[in-house]
């Protein structure tokens, strides 16, 4: 059974690198406003590509044009950066001489790793909170919150009147089985799509409070 599979999300930077050369439309000329390499800016480009399932830009005489699907997409990421950035700033104001340690529980520490990205531009920013993780069931993970033994639960939705959650992303789960009536015992693959939430107690710390802020205003 594979459920490490994520969907409709993607690496900020690949968003970044996206609307950069799009208002350059020049590749050489992105990275050197990216601070990275030609050949990084294209990569990146490329994967975004593969990921979102259409052609960004074509090549032109001076550099790139963006096709009519990346003309369609820009101004939907580039204000969702912008919302991410003003976002950020105003909590960097708010938690400047805060600190912190988040308890997040999770019911598996594979979730963790669809939010590498974000937990790394995270600790990055906001220097003076950190973090601590424990590996909770989902059933436990109420009377965690409860006891305020943990701040946030990143597994299932918990539906108790005093808790709220906030959806992050899906994974899809595949289980492969036999055919045990095909005389080659052909492969099949049988998905499912599973919801993950953020569950935290009504009343928080203000550390916790602005890492929800910033989890609500990324896409993930």
């Amino acid at each position: 059974m594979n459920c490490l599979e994520r969907f409709g999300g993607t690496n900020l930077n690949l968003y970044r690198t996206l609307v950069t050369t799009y208002e350059m439309r020049n590749v050489r000329a992105a990275a050197e406003m990216l601070g990275t390499s030609h050949s990084n800016v294209s990569q990146n480009l490329k994967q975004l590509s593969r990921q979102i399932g259409v052609r960004l830009f074509i090549p032109a005489s001076h550099g790139v044009e963006p096709t009519s699907e990346t003309v369609t997409l820009y101004p939907i990421i580039k204000d969702a950066l912008e919302s991410i950035r003003s976002v950020e700033q105003g909590l960097l104001s708010v938690t400047k001489d805060t600190h912190a340690t988040i308890r997040i529980s999770v019911s598996s520490q594979a979730i963790l790793s669809f939010l590498e990205d974000f937990f790394t531009s995270f600790k990055q920013k906001f220097l003076n909170i950190t973090f601590t993780t424990v590996e909770k069931t989902n059933s436990d993970a109420y009377t965690t919150l409860k006891n305020q033994q943990a701040d946030i639960h990143i597994g299932a939705a918990l539906s108790k009147e005093d808790i709220e959650h906030i959806e992050l992303f899906k994974i899809k789960c595949g289980l492969i089985t036999l055919d045990n009536a095909s005389t080659d015992q052909s492969k099949n693959t049988e998905l499912s799509i599973h919801p993950i939430y953020c569950s935290y107690n009504k009343t928080t710390s203000n550390a916790t409070r602005v890492f929800l802020d910033l989890l609500k205003a990324y896409k993930f």
